[in-house]
């Protein structure tokens, strides 16, 4: 029986990025059960970087639940099979999709987990070969060996991740009260048309909300505002790292990645109307903010 550990080595003498795992265009609409209700957390592919030296991939989220938002963001790679995502500020393995029926794997337990070991084990109950669009993608289930974990076993498709849990699995224990499960309604990309998992999830994207919302406004100013051409951003006091134009709906339109305190966007091309701005800092901190183009 093989074990596969969150201790695997890494190679990041050689920057490259997998199109197998998260290409452009990548979308995950989800939905979230809590206590007391039901949301909705949408996904989408935002750009490549570098992060402490690994190639990776950024996934921003926006996660709401009965008018509770949050925008989260994500760092995942590929390498040999496996998809790591960045937890509690290190890389660690998440889908194993070289794994075969009886193997172990190790992931680790989340925060406050209190009642659950602090590093998880999964056996591999299944493998298979799934035919979506043309395509062939391997699929597992696992059951924790954790007798207070839950879910008590999670589905997981390549190209789609857990289908029947938080893109990163999410795990309670018993006696949680603040958790919430998730149910995975669809996915697409660039090269692979919506695939609707779950008829009952509606599948709108929406990623932002209309309302400013700000983990770290500060004073960060956008102008001219209507603009025509142009429209420069300055965070006086803090370095942007990235850009991201969206409809007033939430619909991605484009991604800027830079770094630097002042920035000036084209965006002559774009028909007039109400836009959002994504603003995302340099220490992970966001900001959202409202332009219109005449």
């Amino acid at each position: 029986m093989r074990i596969f550990t969150l201790f695997l080595l890494l190679s990041i003498t050689h920057i490259s990025f997998s199109q197998s795992w998260c290409p452009p265009g990548a979308q995950w609409a989800y939905q979230n059960y809590g206590v007391i209700g039901e949301g909705s957390s949408n996904l989408w592919y935002a750009k490549d970087t570098v992060l402490n030296g690994q190639a990776c991939k950024v996934i921003f989220e926006r996660f709401e639940n009965l008018g509770y938002e949050r925008l989260i963001t994500h760092y995942t790679f590929e390498q040999n099979d496996t998809v790591f995502f960045r937890w509690n500020d290190k890389f660690v393995p998440w889908y194993f999709f070289n794994a075969s029926v009886g193997d172990t794997l190790t992931i680790p337990a989340g925060e406050n987990m209190d009642a659950c070991d602090s590093i998880l084990y999964m056996v591999v109950d299944s493998t298979s070969n799934m035919q979506l669009q043309g395509e062939t993608l391997r699929y597992y289930r696992a059951h924790y060996t954790d007798t207070n974990a839950y879910p008590k076993s999670v589905q997981f498709l390549e190209k789609f991740g857990a289908i029947d849990n938080h893109l990163i699995p999410v795990v309670g224990c018993l006696g949680m009260f603040d958790f919430y499960y998730f149910d995975l309604g669809c996915y697409e990309d660039s090269s692979f048309a919506r695939y609707q998992i779950d008829s009952s999830i509606t599948c709108n994207y929406v990623y932002l909300s209309i309302e400013d919302e700000s983990a770290a406004m500060g004073d960060i100013n956008v102008y001219p505002n209507p603009a025509n051409t142009s429209l420069s951003v300055q965070a006086n006091g803090s370095i942007i790292s990235g850009l991201a134009i969206f409809e007033y709906l939430g619909k991605l339109i484009s991604v800027e990645n830079i770094l630097t305190d002042v920035n000036q966007l084209d965006i002559s091309s774009l028909p007039s109307g109400m836009y959002l701005l994504k603003i995302q800092l340099s220490n992970e901190q966001y900001a959202v903010k409202r332009f219109v183009k005449e």
